[in-house]
């Protein structure tokens, strides 16, 4: 595991982009301490959401790649909705795609003069034109680009965004790989001010285990806690409606938040 973050931010306007080395692991915990970290450096306080300048922030955790389950990215940003910092998670490849592209984050400021796609791997990234994908569902979206981009299962995530993302909605979400999504506060507007109609993560990349038997010893045991118990039996039948009463008597629901 590296002793620091490693970053990739992107300025959508230029193209440019760069890699940047923090070394401030031991202060943040998670993807979403890292993405409050991010927005620390990035973020303009004083300025509106839509602000070209502010960041759209994807991170994830020490753990992904690591261990099962450990496989949600975060995404940081200004709300359209509230004007206010938030976060939200989704599932998916994307955590890994990232992963094995060898960087704990994605940063993207700045605007592209034409409606694009962002294209990152360990050896490459991008911003090219698609305006061939305006106003096209998201559905319709991934079904295309899989075409385009071939050869890229497995640690491939394509995240995008529909009409509502390009419209700045604050309602919009951002879908990953068709099933998964970034559905709170606005995301899809966050990507689509930047006019990235899609960003494609390629993991084509590879780590080496941590040494030492203790590692593929500990893995072994939470996948069999995982995979021979009755620990996940609950995501499996119902999926988030099983803790739906729980998270109600925690006045967690999202319809309690505003």
């Amino acid at each position: 595991m590296r002793q620091e973050f490693r970053v990739m931010v992107v300025d959508a306007a230029s193209g440019r982009a760069k890699i940047v080395e923090i070394d401030r692991r031991q202060e943040v915990v998670g993807g979403s301490g890292l993405a409050a970290l991010l927005f620390a450096d990035y973020g303009h306080p004083d300025r509106p959401w839509d602000d070209p300048a502010q960041p759209l922030i994807f991170t994830i955790g020490p753990l992904t790649g690591y261990f099962p389950l450990m496989s949600k990215m975060v995404c940081a940003f200004r709300s359209a909705y509230h004007g206010q910092y938030t976060e939200s998670h989704a599932g998916g490849r994307a955590a890994y795609a990232l992963f094995f592209a060898g960087f704990d984050a994605l940063v993207v400021t700045g605007r592209a003069p034409e409606l694009s796609c962002l294209l990152l791997g360990a050896h490459h990234v991008a911003v090219q034109e698609a305006g061939y994908l305006r106003g096209m569902d998201v559905e319709s979206c991934g079904r295309l680009l899989r075409r385009v981009f071939k050869g890229g299962s497995g640690h491939r995530t394509i995240m995008r965004i529909g009409p509502a993302g390009e419209s700045g909605s604050a309602m919009a979400c951002i879908n990953v790989d068709s099933y998964r999504h970034f559905g709170r506060l606005g995301g899809g507007a966050g990507m689509g001010v930047k006019n990235i109609k899609a960003i494609i993560i390629q993991g084509d990349s590879h780590f080496a285990a941590p040494a030492g038997k203790g590692y593929a010893s500990l893995y072994r045991e939470l996948y069999g806690e995982l995979t021979t118990t009755k620990m996940m039996e609950k995501y499996h039948n119902l999926g988030t409606a099983a803790n739906l009463t729980t998270l109600n008597d925690l006045q967690a629901l999202p319809w309690r938040n505003l």
